[in-house]
């Protein structure tokens, strides 16, 4: 059976195609810009998996090839390059694309259901992805709402009474701020202030004002790395103690190196998988050993463990669809995967459960720029 290894390249669109006897899985994200730490790192996961399933000869004899392109990080940009790799390449499903907005105008334009084809993982908490469900696609991961509850809890928690909120001005922030302002309500107080920033830009002057007035003590912020960056360093500068938190999209490292440790020691992140240092889980584990075999110039990260465990759902879910899987009878597979340990990492679907995991867990930038958990 042939087969040919994709090949990863930086912020560069991926145009291998496949031959006509690989399953093939697609994935569209934003490789290039603001966002193209994140998009390699998916891509490097899910590569993980798949060639070390490929190495013991694929999943019921099949083998199975990743086509990665790259779709900007403009929302109808992208839908319209999902749109080419599914009449193109004929994926049998799509995997972990990055972006609510991005993900939102897959939706509206109808790609899933006009091509009955399941798209697992998608890189987002969004509301509009989880109600109402459509029935091809998996969400992986915990919502935003349920990400913003835990951060502001853990703000009020550590003595915070002056809660502010920095949002992508898109669905992204906008679902975040709406979840936080609850989260707040549910708890008797009222946010401080918010401020938003629009998207792709580090334009954050507006947003700094805005919640500098309130002298906040604690900011929840719903923003991509570049952005985050910006913001905090502004709020330092302007000599504001206020402790930051953040949901799973930044990426500590990078805002290490576009902030300064100094600025974002002893931030917050909540994450939506364990760590990719938690090598006590197997599936921690074996992610580890296989970025390390078949994709060694990358680093392991949450995305690229996110993007790796929802490469091993739909491996499980094709060993159930049959030796010559198809779209339909792979959608079946996963409808009816019910509860399936990753290792150590727990999902669920059903066909009336898109919610594959709640699970929230914080960390901390410590004093040598690791996110302990």
């Amino acid at each position: 059976m042939k087969f040919r290894k994709l090949m990863i390249a930086a912020a560069v669109a991926l145009t291998a195609t496949a031959h006509a006897d690989d399953l093939v899985v697609g994935t569209v994200n934003p490789m290039s810009g603001v966002l193209a730490d994140l998009s390699n790192d998916l891509v490097s996961g899910v590569k993980a998996c798949f060639e070390a399933i490929n190495a013991k000869g694929g999943v019921n004899g099949n083998r199975i090839q990743l086509v990665a392109r790259d779709g900007g990080y403009k929302p109808g940009d992208a839908a319209n390059v999902v749109k080419q790799v599914i009449e193109q390449e004929k994926p049998i499903a799509m995997i972990a694309i990055a972006g609510t907005s991005i993900n939102e105008a897959i939706l509206e334009q109808k790609l899933l259901t006009s091509h009955q084809i399941p798209l697992i993982g998608p890189l987002s908490g969004g509301a509009a992805l989880r109600k109402p469900i459509n029935p091809y696609l998996y969400n992986l991961r915990a919502s935003y709402k349920v990400e913003a509850q835990r951060l502001v809890k853990q703000a009020l928690s550590s003595g915070a009474t002056k809660v502010a909120v920095f949002y992508q001005n898109d669905d992204f922030g906008q679902d975040g701020l709406a979840a936080a302002e609850a989260a707040m309500v549910k708890a008797g107080h009222k946010l401080a202030a918010s401020g938003g920033y629009e998207t792709g830009s580090d334009d954050v002057k507006a947003a700094v004002a805005a919640i500098l007035k309130s002298q906040p003590d604690a900011v929840v912020m719903f923003s991509a790395n570049k952005s985050t960056a910006a913001f905090i360093k502004a709020m330092r500068a302007a000599g504001s103690t206020a402790q930051f938190y953040n949901v799973s999209t930044v990426n500590h490292k990078a805002l290490i190196q576009l902030a300064g440790l100094n600025n974002v020691q002893n931030m917050v992140i909540s994450q939506v998988v364990p760590s990719p240092n938690n090598t006590v889980k197997s599936v921690v584990r074996e992610y580890r050993e296989n970025l390390k075999k078949y994709v060694p110039t990358a680093q392991p990260s949450h995305n690229g463990l996110e993007s790796y465990i929802a490469a091993k759902v739909l491996v499980e879910g094709l060993k159930h669809a049959g030796n010559s899987p198809t779209r339909s009878s792979l959608q079946r597979a996963l409808d009816g995967l019910g509860r399936y340990n990753a290792g150590g990492f727990e999902v669920t679907f059903g066909p009336s459960d898109r919610e594959g995991s709640d699970l929230v867990e914080l960390g901390i930038v410590g004093p040598d720029g690791e996110l302990r958990q």
